[in-house]
This record gives structure tokens, C-alpha cells and sequence, in this order.
């Protein structure tokens, strides 16, 4: 019995970190780092799908700021994760460093 309790703890654990196909797919060209297409994909993920903010955040702090160097288009993908998930501590976290970063760009 303690056997089948463990896995299926097991089993649920797993499914809160496995993405969606959608997902899988716009992290893998991301690992890859075809920015370009992971943009496409990390897109496709709807608002309604609990990737979005990750996804935003993926788009706007990891690509546009940190690889691109497009603080810009960075805020407004933050700015979106934010609107979507406003207590995700990561989300505040990119959308505070992607503004400061402007701010430098600016000065």
C-alpha cells in the first residue's frame, strides 16, 4: 500500500512540472537557442494555459532583454506575465530588472 501511495505522489508531483506539448516545443528550440522560433512558439501558448506568464516571462526577459538586448519589447512581454500572474515572485522579479535595464539603456 505504501508502495502505490509513493507513486502515485509521484505521479502527481511530475505532472505539476511537465509542460504542454505547446510548451515542450518552445522550450526545446529555446535550449537551442533559435530565439526567433522560440518566440514563435512561447506565442502560440494561450492566455488561458497555466504556461503563459512563464512563457511571457521567457519572451520578455530571457530573449528580448538578455539575448537581444531589446529592453523595449522586454517590459511589454513582462508587463503581460504580470497582468496574467501579478503574485508569481519571478514575474516581479524580471519585470523590475527588465525596467532597470532600460533605465541604463536610456542613460
Amino acid at each position: 500500500m505504501k508502495k502505490l501511495i509513493i507513486l502515485v505522489s509521484l505521479i502527481s508531483y511530475s505532472s505539476l512540472f511537465a509542460g504542454s506539448p505547446q510548451w515542450d516545443k518552445a522550450h526545446k528550440a529555446y535550449r537551442s537557442q533559435n530565439w526567433e522560433k522560440a518566440i514563435e512558439l512561447f506565442e502560440k501558448i494561450q492566455k488561458e494555459e497555466r504556461e503563459y506568464a512563464t512563457a511571457q516571462r521567457y519572451i520578455g526577459y530571457n530573449i528580448y532583454g538578455r539575448e537581444l538586448d531589446n529592453w523595449s519589447k522586454a517590459i511589454e512581454h513582462c508587463i503581460k506575465a504580470y497582468q496574467k500572474d501579478p503574485d508569481d515572485e519571478k514575474v516581479l522579479e524580471d519585470l523590475g530588472r527588465a525596467c532597470l535595464n532600460r533605465q541604463e539603456e536610456l542613460e
